[in-house]
């Protein structure tokens, strides 16, 4: 599939979304990696990076969990990664469980050992009617 972005009116990205092994691999074709020495890149949301190589950008996932280490270069535990995303989102004051994310792929989970954002499988939606990841449809999360 081949998508076309428009970002801020200026650049025009086109993006490959590719399954490989039932895990989704998304090619950009455009100027992030142009002029950068092939390697991986901080993405704005701190779940992904960039992988720049010969063949483009490559918008990588890190695992449920985890964000990405710009330091080590690998997904790491978020207690050990200086994620500059701006989350509003806080655990104080809630008891332990689960609380929907803007993200409708992602959701909150609040524990003792404090707030992790979790991905659902892909194509899955979270649903805190049933606290749990469900097909879209029966979320009804609008993103």
């Amino acid at each position: 599939m081949q998508i076309e972005i428009d970002m801020n009116g200026n650049l025009l990205f086109t993006l490959f979304i590719i399954l490989v092994h039932n895990e989704m691999l998304i090619l950009v074709k455009g100027d992030f990696c142009e002029g950068k020495a092939i390697g991986n890149y901080p993405h704005p949301d701190c779940t992904k990076f960039y992988s720049c190589a010969d063949s483009g950008t490559h918008v990588m996932d890190c695992q449920a969990g985890l964000l990405y280490n710009s330091k080590t270069d690998q997904c790491d535990w978020p207690t050990n990664v200086v994620c500059t995303q701006i989350e509003t989102f806080s655990c104080k004051d809630r008891p332990y469980g689960n609380y929907p994310n803007p993200d409708c792929t992602k959701f909150y989970s609040c524990a003792a050992n404090g707030k992790h954002v979790m991905d659902c499988p892909a194509g899955l939606h979270f649903n805190p009617k049933t606290d749990q990841c469900d097909w879209p449809a029966n979320a009804q999360c609008e993103k």
